[in-house]
């Protein structure tokens, strides 16, 4: 292996592909959760109080709302440019 300068490390080269299929399948991902939102608020913005708060504490809107704001806070911008 090379000698190098004091204080300087050797650093092994680390592939950016894992980071780069996380980017395009988080933001495949959160195209469609985007969609499944949309139609949500559509659909909630109908409903008074507490006909809202029931339909967003079913089990299956819960986890699909938890799921694209985790994924909408996770996803850089980068991944959702063209």
């Amino acid at each position: 292996m090379a000698q190098f300068p004091a204080g300087i490390t050797y650093r092994k080269r680390i592939s950016g592909v894992r980071h780069w299929r996380w980017q395009r399948l988080s933001a495949v991902l959160l195209l469609g959760l985007m969609a499944y939102f949309v139609i949500i608020v559509a659909t909630v913005g109908k409903l008074d109080h507490a006909a809202a708060v029931a339909f967003v504490a079913t089990p299956l809107n819960a986890i699909g709302l938890a799921y694209w704001l985790l994924l909408a806070c996770f996803t850089p911008p980068s991944a959702l440019r063209s």
